[in-house]
């Protein structure tokens, strides 16, 4: 088929942005097992970064090929020459990659459309307090179901049932709100908003719910350690809060994006987690810092790198030719 000059550069990246999700993918989920038992030798904070990057790896990864390198090796050595052939075998990839990349906005819009209105329901139906020793704003809602969570994206806001503040002491209290701080801070929902809308393909599903469902352990698990700090009362005080929350009953549906403090199927592992030793805060030695800065740093030389050395765009060009071929 014949296409104009800008068709056939939307047709060239759509293309190679589903063929190197799908390399990229393949070599994640090949990797999965793998990674998931390494994660389980780190701390629980450092094992949720690392398996968060891991999932997000084939969406980066194309991502950054086809804006840092596809399009500008197309722009710099393709003349423009009006009307070309392009395969059938590109315009098949094209359209498997603009589906893809139209899913991925649409699950983005329609979760972060969903989240925003359960915040207006729960703003309607519930009333504005301040919590803790912090003085947390949260919202209570009337809610049989017991309910203490973080909902929201980028203004979360904390939610609280009212059974739940009644069956709480204040010392339960503030160790499960810390808790909920912690999920605040390091925008956990926003992560979840993007393992929601990210795309992972029939053949790499189960690689990357395995992924997802690890991620979501450990990051309770760093959320634990977070409000405990170090302190044995602490620990003692949250882990008392978490078989309060869930000896009130059944918990009552919940929305997608959602950090909420009794979650996952994990719950006793928490709790003898909480009850053998006291976790302290989680942090980087200066060593760990310098290795992890310093790897960070290469790889962005690295990709730098990549795209303004003439020879590689002009490898990339090569290779997008025999693509549309």
């Amino acid at each position: 088929m014949n296409l104009t000059y800008s068709l056939r550069l939307a047709c060239i990246c759509f293309a190679s942005f589903f063929l190197l999700q799908a390399v990229f993918g393949g070599i994640v989920n090949f990797a999965a097992r793998s990674a998931i038992r390494s994660a389980g030798n780190m701390r629980p904070r450092l094992a949720s970064r690392f398996l968060f990057s891991l999932r997000m790896m084939p969406l980066g990864l194309a991502a950054f090929a086809v804006f840092g390198l596809c399009i500008p090796s197309y722009l710099w050595l393709e003349p423009n020459s009006g009307w070309e052939q392009v395969g059938w075998p590109c315009l098949a990839l094209a359209v498997l990659g603009a589906a893809s990349c139209f899913g991925f906005l649409v699950r983005l819009l329609t979760a972060a459309f969903r989240s925003l209105q359960y915040e207006k329901v729960c703003g309607k139906s519930g009333r504005l307090t301040v919590l803790g020793k912090d003085s947390m704003r949260a919202t209570i809602v009337p809610q049989p179901a017991p309910l203490l969570a973080v909902a929201g994206i980028f203004r979360s806001r904390l939610i609280v049932s009212a059974n739940v503040l009644q069956a709480l002491s204040p010392e339960e209290l503030d160790a499960a709100l810390h808790h909920e701080r912690a999920h605040r801070i390091w925008r956990d929902n926003f992560k979840r908003l993007l393992f929601l809308a990210a795309p992972r393909g029939l053949l790499f599903s189960q690689g990357f719910s395995a992924i997802e469902r690890q991620w979501s352990k450990y990051a309770e698990w760093a959320a634990d350690d977070f409000a405990a700090g170090g302190d044995t009362q602490k620990a003692l005080s949250l882990a008392a809060a978490l078989v309060r929350i869930a000896r009130l009953g059944t918990f009552g549906p919940q929305h997608a994006i959602v950090s909420s403090f009794v979650e996952g199927s994990d719950l006793s592992d928490r709790v003898d987690r909480l009850l053998r030793v006291a976790h302290s805060p989680d942090q980087f030695s200066g060593r760990m810092r310098a290795v992890m800065g310093g790897w960070t740093l290469g790889v962005a030389f690295f990709l730098v790198g990549a795209i303004l050395w003439p020879a590689s765009l002009s490898a990339v060009h090569f290779l997008l030719e025999r693509l549309i071929d």
